[in-house]
């Protein structure tokens, strides 16, 4: 066999091996991102017997709402039970905090109203699932969530919130750990919907938790 044969035929057989590496490659890092629901799983069990919980919180607000500046030092209690009730009761009233209650507490969208994709990402040395909901139905003026879940704790320290016109809410959030629980600490939020000439930073703190304390459907309800 000629050389020139031989060389053609040995870099087939290489190309060949280094595509199957390259593409075994590719297969096995798809493989390593689980399913959402493996990661709401996951999530739920972080925090199993989690029924019900209240914290006093107080929220630093600057803000700006149409042709007003407001800055707030809010006091009040945050309350949630689950799976999707959420109530905050502010010492004084805000408009846009007494909107979004649900943004201040475990909030875990239910994955049957979404589609949704998992990608991993890195930041500060840590990876993340990052999750990506859109709604299957158009209902409302949400247009997607993007979870940044933690691999090694599964908590979700950043949270966003994409609205039509180009509304968004950002959550920045660190935990803490009571008794056997993943709970916020510290909340840092900010509010941007132009077409309501809108735009807001709030800084929450929570403090000592209660934790499933029997709390009834019935006190969640609209006053």
């Amino acid at each position: 066999m000629k050389k020139n044969q031989i060389k053609k035929i040995t870099g087939m057989v290489f190309l060949t091996l280094f595509l199957f590496t390259v593409g075994t490659g590719l297969q096995a890092s798809a493989q390593n991102i689980p399913p959402v629901e493996t990661i709401w799983e996951n999530i739920s069990k972080s925090n199993p017997d989690l029924v019900d919980y209240q914290a006093p919180i107080s929220i630093k607000v600057n803000g700006k709402y149409q042709f007003l500046h407001p800055k707030l030092d809010l006091t009040g209690t945050y309350y949630f039970k689950k799976p999707d009730k959420h109530k905050l009761k502010l010492d004084r009233a805000s408009y846009f905090l007494n909107k979004y209650p649900q943004i201040f507490g475990w909030n875990l969208p239910p994955l049957k109203e979404f589609n949704s994709s998992v990608e991993i990402k890195s930041q500060d040395g840590k990876d993340f699932y990052v999750v990506t909901l859109t709604p299957k139905t158009i209902a409302g003026d949400i247009e997607k969530e993007v979870i940044w879940v933690d691999k090694e704790n599964f908590t979700f320290p950043i949270h966003l919130y994409k609205y039509k016109k180009g509304g968004e809410i950002r959550l920045e959030i660190k935990y803490k750990e009571v008794d056997k629980y993943h709970l916020f600490d510290t909340m840092n939020a900010s509010f941007n919907f132009p077409a309501e000439n809108l735009s807001a930073t709030a800084n929450a703190l929570y403090g000592t938790y209660k934790i499933n304390q029997g709390l009834s459907d019935d006190f969640f309800k609209e006053n």
